[in-house]
Formats: structure tokens, C-alpha cells, sequence
């Protein structure tokens, strides 16, 4: 960090001198911190300013949520839809900053001295575009709480953790070194095990809040382990400093390191095989299902890659690694997402397929594969997030999660309808809606390098998404009414989102040339080509032909499938996902519990406790033994005592 008399004139320095920005890159031919107009002058000096306040805001406030609670029981919900919103402004305002520039970082003052850290923000394209994800998502997932949580008790507590929960998200993709992104990381853990939780009478939630803990705690301790490494390897937290040193001397450790980094991601994004904790959280309620898997936690471990993914994509057997992780993920849980019938559950497993096309992605190792993935977070954020909600109107209007229950809501829920169709038809990838645009992006890059193993595995499960995606809409809107056919209307509140994140996604695969331009990418046209359409043919057709044939048009039936050996056993092994989530209730839940009940028996039943109890009995013998000194005969007391005192002078004559 330069010296304060080392900076150029155009850098901020604070009365207080506790902060100092770095030269911003110039914009449109001026430096960033311009002062040309008053007023304008005004804005651009709060720039560094705001990439604090944008995350500091809602964790600073989130606390007063509890006595906004208890002085009106909706003031909570809407203070924290209006720091939200603030933190979001401030989030977007950063985006001319650093808009087709080279990154700027700011430094505030010394964090922890003996290690010379700082506590840092870095602002560059990935950075702000995930800011802005995730405080836009959280403002509309906070304004659609106001509705769905609206009689709940415990709004304090719910939207302490839930402004807690995007504050911490915003500074973990905006920290500038890895020390203080490790504290937002598990944060974001600690956020989600509360909200998973929430509702902690029933022992459901609390085993999935516990299981989510446990489960992200494994990729915790080795990306606490790569960190670690890399700071022993470089001397340095800062990531910056970081990327420049293994540019310069790349150390023999790296493959080690950028491994240890991957499960770390494993456990956040939920990927195979530490992706069990998922499906349970959506015991959780439903805008905090939206906000994991849209704009927070989940993102975090796919963020982790993306920002050391220029680091390690020197490293074949890291990219390979990532394929593998990615292709097994998204197909697995794709055929997982086919056979549930729980509303939520189907969503979570779609997530984590999605967030394997990601991981693949990001092995593809190209730049162009870099920006896919970066466009296909956008876009699988704003139709999750529609999704959810939709789900959460569907869930709050029929009382059930159960699809089998549901049926004929097109007519009782049209808004509702309508939104879940264009969320559904753009996770499914069906033009022009944004999750078309990014898959192309994603099918473009692995043609350009010729990876068709991990094109094989984007291709199934993209299908299977397909099937999963029209049976979920099929299921709950438009086969014949079923028994919870009758619902109540949802509130504006709970509407207004939903109708923003529709429109958004159908907007947002337009924004890939303004995205490419702001991520520095020489994308200068639109990524259709006539080399990826037939594989875009082909996912949608053989996608849709199958569920056609079973569920509108009636040809065949599902229970058919299951009635011979081979179709039941396929069916279960999809629908428990390959039996991961038993194998490990089975060996770290059973055997491992098993295992210490015994070795309690043995150590505190089997020998402390009998210690315990031989020195007691081995006390009161000892005691039975004195108290035979202890007569009550006066005459004997005053024996014994001269006895003692005659033995007491003849010592000392003695001595």
C-alpha cells in the first residue's frame, strides 16, 4: 500500500487518514474520483465510501430488527427492506466504477498489525457483478418476506439473520483478501444454519440446520487449509498480491492447495459428493430458501472458483477436477430433481445441478468459459429466486408441499402461472429467455475447445432438466384440479416480486453484450451459431418428448415404470441420489454413534465412573477407620490432648 504522501491527486484520503483508495482507473477518459462538478464530484467521492457502506450497512443495522419487532411487528420487515435497498443502490453505484477498467482496490487501515493484514475491499468486474446479485436478489426476496412471514412470532430474529445474511454475502465477494473473505464465508455458514433452523420446534428443521452446519463444516477446514498454505507459500492474505507472486513463482504446493480450495467450494455449492445438506434445507421458510439458492451460500462456493480460477487454470488436473465434480453433479442431481414430489425439494435439486453446470464450466479453463459461467449465475439467480417465490405463493395458498396434492392452480393462481412459466421455460433453456442465452454461452465454450465428455454431461442434464422443469409446472398448475385445487390469493407484496424477476428473465439474456463489455470480454456478437443449435435441439426435444408422453398426453404411465426390477431400482437409486445421504446416516450417524455410546460405556460408565466411586467407598472406609478416634469422652479428649502437647514440648526441646 503506498505511502499517504505517495498517492496521485486524484485518490481520496479520509480527515481521519484511517482511509486511503488506490489510483482508480480512469472512466471515459477521467480519473474516477473527478471533482469537474459540485455535485457530481459529491457522488464520485463517496465511491469508496460505498463499497464499505454496501455491506456494512445491513450487518451494521441487522441488530435493530429485534426492537423494530417489538415496537410493530411489520417495522422490522420493512426497515430491512429499506437498508436492503440502500445497500443495493450503493452495490449498483459501483458499477460505472469499474466498467470495462482495470481493478481498483481500496484499503482502510491495518486489521490485525503483527501480520501486516489489512482490511481490504476489492473492486473489479466479478467482484461488483456479484454485489449487485446479490443485494438486488435480497431486496426483492426481503420485500416478498413481508408478506409470506407476515404472522410469524419471531420476525426479529428472522430478519436480523436475513440482513446478516446478505451483508455478508456482499463483503465476502467484495473482500480483498482471503483472511477476511474466510470470516464473511463463515458467516454466510452461520446465517444459514440459523434461517435453515428457523423454525426449531419442529425436529425437522432442527436436524437440516444441523446437518447443513456439519456438512459445509468438512469444506470448510480444507479451504481454511489452502488459505493457510497459500499465505505460509506467498506471506501475503491479499489476493491480489497473491495472483501476482504464483504468476511470477508458481510454488509446488499449488495443485495441493487449488484441490484443498475445490472441496472447500464443494461444501458451500453443495456439490457431489457434499451436496446432502441441500434438499433438507428447505425446511427453512421459503424466502429464505430463494435467497440461498439464488443470491447467497450456495454462490459462494462458485465465486471461490471463478475468483482463483486465473490462479489454478494452469493446473490440468485442477480443470479436470472440476469437470469430474461438475459433470457428476449436475446429472445426478437432475435425475434426482425427476423423481421427487416435493415442491421445494424438486427446486433444490435442480439448484444443484445448475451449480454443476457452473463447476463444469469453469473446467472447461478458457475465458470464454469464465464469462459463461458468470452469465449463467445471473440468469439461474433470477429464475431460482422467481421459482422459489412461486413456490412459496403455491405453498402459503394450498398449505401443502406435496405436488401430488396440487393440481389446477392456472386458475385459482393465473399471476402466479404466468410466472412460474417463464421461470420454468428459462431454466429449461427455451429462447429468448436468459437461461438460453447462458447455456448457449456454455455449450459455445466447450465446442471451441473440442471437451465433449463434459458437453455429454451438459447435454443429459440438460434434458433431464427439461422433464424435471415441465413435470413441476405440469404437477402443480395444469393437470386436473387435486384435492388442495382450492386456494387464497397472496398478497401484493408477495406478487410484486415475482412479476420484477419474470420480467428480468426475459431481459436478462439480452444483457450478455453489455456483460461481455463490462467483464472485458471480446464478445462481440450474440452466441448463436449454427454448431451449438443442434445440441440445443436435442436437449429441448428429447427433454420434452418423454414428459409429454407421460404426463399431458397419457401414452404411458410412471407406475409402469417401477413395476419391473430394473425400472424400480434405477428409480430408487435416482431418487436417493445414489444412496450418498445413507451412506453417510449410516456410517457417521449410526456406526459413528454407535461407536461412541460404546466408547462412553467403556471410559466414563466402564472408568471414571468407578474410580469416582472406589475413591468414594475408598473415603467413607477410611472415615469409619478415624472415627473410632473420635469418642465424645471428655476425659479421653483431654488425655489425648496432653498426650499431644507433652510430645509437642519434647520436640521442641529436642530441635
Amino acid at each position: 500500500m503506498p505511502a499517504p504522501n505517495d498517492l496521485p491527486p486524484y485518490s481520496l484520503r479520509c480527515v481521519a487518514g484511517s482511509l486511503r483508495c488506490l489510483p482508480a482507473a480512469p472512466h471515459r477518459g477521467y480519473p474516477v474520483l473527478r471533482l469537474h462538478h459540485r455535485w457530481w464530484g459529491c457522488v464520485e467521492l463517496l465511491y469508496p465510501v460505498q463499497a464499505w457502506l454496501c455491506w456494512l450497512l445491513p450487518i451494521l443495522t441487522a441488530p435493530l430488527a429485534f426492537p423494530a419487532a417489538k415496537l410493530e411487528r411489520r417495522l422490522a420487515g420493512w426497515l430491512s427492506v429499506a437498508v436492503s435497498a440502500v445497500s443495493a443502490v450503493m452495490a449498483a453505484q459501483l458499477v460505472p466504477m469499474v466498467a470495462g477498467s482495470q481493478e481498483a482496490q481500496i484499503y482502510w487501515t491495518q486489521w490485525i498489525e503483527a501480520l501486516d493484514i489489512n482490511a481490504s475491499v476489492l473492486l473489479d468486474p466479478l467482484s461488483v457483478f456479484m454485489a449487485n446479485v446479490a443485494t438486488w436478489i435480497g431486496l426483492l426476496v426481503l420485500i416478498y418476506s413481508n408478506g409470506y412471514m407476515a404472522e410469524d412470532p419471531s420476525q426479529g430474529r428472522y430478519y436480523f439473520f436475513m440482513l446478516l445474511f446478505v451483508g455478508s454475502m456482499a463483503g465476502l465477494v467484495l473482500s480483498g483478501n482471503l483472511l477476511q473473505f474466510y470470516v464473511f464465508w463463515e458467516l454466510v455458514g452461520l446465517c444459514s444454519y440459523a434461517l435453515i433452523g428457523f423454525w426449531y420446534h419442529k425436529p425437522s428443521a432442527a436436524r437440516a440446520g444441523m446437518k447443513a452446519f456439519i456438512t459445509t463444516r468438512v469444506g470448510d477446514i480444507f479451504l481454511l487449509a489452502g488459505i493457510l498454505m497459500l499465505y505460509m507459500q506467498t506471506g501475503t492474505f491479499d489476493i491480489q498480491a497473491i495472483k501476482v507472486y504464483l504468476q511470477e513463482s508458481p510454488t509446488p504446493q499449488l495443485l495441493l492447495i487449488a484441490l484443498f480450495m475445490l472441496v472447500g467450494a464443494m461444501g458451500k455449492s453443495a456439490q457431489f459428493p457434499l451436496h446432502v445438506w441441500l434438499p433438507d434445507a428447505m425446511e427453512g421458510p421459503t424466502p429464505v430458501s430463494a435467497l440461498i439458492h439464488a443470491a447467497t451460500m450456495v454462490k459462494a462456493g462458485v465465486y471461490l472458483l471463478a475468483r482463483m480460477h486465473t490462479m489454478f487454470c494452469g493446473l490440468e488436473q485442477w480443470l479436470t477436477a472440476l469437470c469430474i465434480v461438475g459433470g457428476i453433479t449436475s446429472v445426478v442431481a437432475a435425475s434426482a430433481a425427476l423423481t421427487e414430489t416435493d415442491i421445494k425439494r424438486v427446486l433444490a435439486y435442480s439448484t444443484i445441478s445448475q451449480l454443476g453446470l457452473m463447476v463444469l464450466c469453469l473446467g472447461v479453463g478458457t475465458r470464454l468459459a469464465w464469462f459463461a459461467t458468470q452469465m449463467h449465475i445471473l440468469s439461474h439467480a433470477i429464475f431460482k429466486a422467481l421459482l422459489f417465490l412461486c413456490a412459496g405463493i403455491v405453498m402459503h395458498a394450498t398449505g401443502t408441499t406435496d405436488m401430488r396434492e396440487m393440481g389446477g392452480l392456472r386458475r385459482s393462481l393465473p399471476t402466479t402461472f404466468a410466472a412460474s412459466l417463464v421461470g420454468v421455460l428459462s431454466l429449461s433453456g427455451i429462447p429468448p429467455f436468459s437461461g438460453f442465452w447462458s447455456k448457449e454461452l456454455i455449450i459455445k465454450a466447450m465446442l471451441e475447445t473440442h471437451q465433449y465428455l463434459p458437453l455429454a454431461a451438459m447435454v443429459s442434464a440438460s434434458i433431464l432438466t427439461v422433464a424435471y422443469s415441465m413435470r413441476w409446472l405440469y404437477l402443480i398448475f395444469l393437470r386436473e384440479a387435486g384435492q388442495r385445487s382450492h386456494s387464497h390469493r397472496p398478497p401484493l407484496s408477495m406478487l410484486l416480486p415475482t412479476l420484477v424477476l419474470a420480467a428480468a428473465s426475459v431481459a436478462a439474456g439480452f444483457l450478455e453484450l453489455p456483460m461481455a463489455r463490462f467483464m472485458l470480454m471480446p464478445l462481440h456478437a450474440y452466441p448463436l451459431s449454427l454448431e451449438s443449435l443442434p445440441y440445443t435441439a436435442t436437449i429441448l426435444v428429447v427433454g420434452f418428448v418423454p414428459f409429454a408422453a407421460f404426463y399431458p398426453l397419457g401414452m404411458l404411465k410412471p407406475e409402469a415404470l417401477y413395476k419391473s426390477h430394473l425400472g424400480e431400482r434405477l428409480h430408487a437409486l435416482a431418487r436417493n441420489a445414489l444412496y450418498v445421504d445413507a451412506l453417510y446416516n449410516k456410517i457417521f450417524v449410526e456406526e459413528l454413534l454407535h461407536a461412541l455410546w460404546e466408547l462412553l460405556e467403556r471410559v466414563e460408565v466402564g472408568t471414571i465412573d468407578h474410580l469416582n466411586y472406589s475413591l468414594a467407598w475408598g473415603l467413607i472406609a477410611a472415615s469409619k477407620y478415624f472415627r473410632k478416634l473420635q469418642t465424645g469422652i471428655l476425659s479421653y479428649n483431654m488425655l489425648l490432648l496432653l498426650i499431644g502437647l507433652v510430645a509437642l514440648l519434647a520436640l521442641l526441646i529436642v530441635l
